[in-house]
């Protein structure tokens, strides 16, 4: 039982960190000055191009693993 709530606690605790660091993540603190050309939509760009890569590589990490298991 107690194997069952400390795998819960590690996921709430996951959770409420991510849900914690994408609510950052939308402040405008990390909003660059306008400076009239499109250099100020670059940041997000390249955030979600760093984000969507992360998790890809999470991904291929994990399958790699699965595979890896049943041999």
């Amino acid at each position: 039982m107690f194997h069952t709530v400390a795998k819960f606690a590690k996921r709430a605790v996951s959770l409420l960190l991510t849900l914690g660091c994408a609510l950052a993540l939308g402040l405008p603190v990390f909003a660059l000055p306008p400076t009239g050309d499109g250099s100020s939509t670059m940041l997000p760009i390249m955030g979600g191009l760093l984000g969507l890569s992360a998790v890809l590589i999470i991904v291929v990490i994990v399958s790699g693993k699965k595979k890896k298991g049943r041999r």
